[in-house]
């Protein structure tokens, strides 16, 4: 186990505590008394998971402490929080078990969000925290120590996968993310959670379908459900199923692993007293869940804006130039496809991409690395969790400003609302706006914003159009300025949308 530690875990999480105390003090001027109280409670032996403090920075557990000890009150069913880049949102649920049915109209709320991870896990006072992560990860940055760590950590997965002649063990290994890979290293025994995932990732690879297994864990029922290439409503179902047949959970975790084309999302629920049998509850959800698995939807073109948008986010962070000739090099074999007859792929930031491709092949450009980073590479990815109002229900969708270059000035470039706007679209806009900025000799970068919601389903006048605009704008307003991004309409936002948004 100590090979795989992160070492003095006690020093480490003395220094979150030291740095939360700090924040809760000088930013939201919580006294020095009622903040050491708060602390000794939030940081006491089983209030919260460990994992919780290595997963979430101070500045975030921060202000977890203050919604929880300043708004969430007996008459409030739940409220919520954006999370670091806007890339996760928790929720503070005033009930201490799980029920079904809450947790999936939480879950219900974000669908649209691309959800890869849900935490579910009450703290000693009853209090449940949920936290879902959306694709895009990128706020956990591993230490040296924690990366020599985590290569030991990996290069163990990948000799017990050899040991147990398991086949997608190389796979299963790259699809771990930072933060994945810390909460395994701060557990206080061996990281087992990464070995049983690994048996369920290569059993559900393995069958291409649902794989259900369960087992009991000192007074609790584990049950785990592993979905080859899941539905989109998958979570639904199978929180809707536990609805259905009044069992309650008292912890639950999801976590979507995915690998080129391929996904595995698995579920695991903690449950106390089920109300049947666990090989009669295996055998249903079986039944029940294996046409979510699978699914049908999963086309050609939503893995290549997957392996799209991965490849953007990795060229624009930081590599070691090995990596970065590997992701250059699935780039331009992406756009040799692409310009075979009949075989464009329908990526909008494959196409813009492909001719970029073509002209720096002409300047001699082609086997230049790190200039083609400097020109491919983003600057920033702004991503939101926008709140938007409809019939009296409120669903969370994704908002984005992302910026490709200030190299020659503030980045320019408009806003987009419409249903099918996505990652790969705004990036492709905003990367294409730097060029059109050169192009016509204006001292102006290239961005590009955009909300996916349908300005059609609304009443132009009504109060939730208006709401879920001014909440896009709220969004907008600390990434953007007359210095530094100049945001400007586009196709659903004309001059009485860009008014709601101010």
């Amino acid at each position: 186990m100590s090979e795989f530690s992160m070492g003095l875990k006690k020093d480490y999480l003395h220094n979150i505590y030291i740095e939360t105390g700090e924040i809760l003090e000088n930013q939201f001027r919580i006294d020095i008394n009622t903040k050491d109280k708060i602390l000794e409670e939030y940081f006491s032996e089983g209030y919260l998971p460990k994992w919780y403090f290595y997963s979430n920075t101070p500045n975030t557990i921060a202000h977890h402490i203050y919604m929880l000890t300043h708004f969430l009150n007996a008459n409030s069913d739940m409220l919520s929080q954006s999370g670091a880049d806007n890339l996760s949102k928790t929720y503070f649920i005033n009930v201490g078990r799980d029920y079904p049915g809450r947790l999936s109209r939480v879950i219900r709320r974000n669908i649209a969000m691309d959800i890869v991870s849900i935490d579910s896990e009450a703290t000693a006072s009853g209090i449940r925290i949920v936290t879902i992560d959306k694709r895009g990860e990128n706020y956990v940055v591993l230490t040296d120590d924690e990366k020599d760590k985590a290569d030991k950590l990996r290069e163990h997965v990948l000799s017990y996968g050899i040991e147990n002649k398991l086949h997608f063990t190389k796979e299963f290994n790259e699809t771990l993310s930072s933060k994945y890979i810390r909460e395994e290293l701060s557990v206080q025994r061996y990281p087992e959670r990464i070995f049983r995932h690994l048996h369920l990732y290569e059993n559900a690879s393995a069958a291409k379908s649902l794989i259900v297994e369960t087992s009991i864990v000192k007074d609790e029922l584990r049950l785990s459900l592993a979905a080859y290439n899941p539905h989109r409503e998958y979570i639904i179902k199978v929180l809707s199923y536990f609805k259905k047949k009044n069992i309650n959970l008292n912890r639950s975790y999801y976590d979507l692993f995915e690998h080129n084309e391929k996904k595995v999302g698995i579920f695991t629920f903690y449950i106390k007293e089920p109300t049947m049998h666990y090989k009669d509850l295996e055998h249903e959800l079986m039944k029940e869940m294996t046409p979510f698995s699978n699914a049908s939807y999963l086309l050609r073109k939503d893995s290549v804006d997957h392996q799209v948008e991965t490849l953007i986010r990795k060229i624009s962070g930081p590599l070691e130039e090995e990596n970065l000739i590997s992701y250059l090099d699935e780039l331009k074999s992406l756009c040799k496809e692409n310009l075979k007859p009949g075989k464009e792929m329908g990526n909008f930031y494959l196409n813009s991409v492909t001719d970029f491709m073509e002209a720096a092949k002409k300047a001699g450009l082609t086997n230049s690395p790190h200039i083609l980073k400097l020109l491919l590479g983003f600057e920033k990815f702004d991503e939101f969790f926008v709140s938007c109002p409809k019939d009296g229900e409120i669903i969370n969708v994704p908002g984005y400003r992302i910026k490709h270059s200030t190299l020659r000035g503030a980045s320019k470039g408009g806003l987009r609302i419409d249903p099918i706007v996505n990652f790969c679209e705004v990036a492709a806009l905003s990367f294409m706006m730097t060029w059109k900025s050169a192009r016509s000799r204006i001292l102006f970068g290239g961005a590009k914003g955009g909300l996916m919601l349908n300005p059609r389903e609304y009443d132009p006048k009504s109060i939730d159009f208006f709401d879920s605009l001014s909440n896009f704008g709220r969004s907008l307003f600390l990434v953007t300025g007359p210095s530094l991004d100049v945001p400007a309409g586009d196709v659903g936002c004309g001059i009485g949308s860009q008014s709601g948004l101010s």
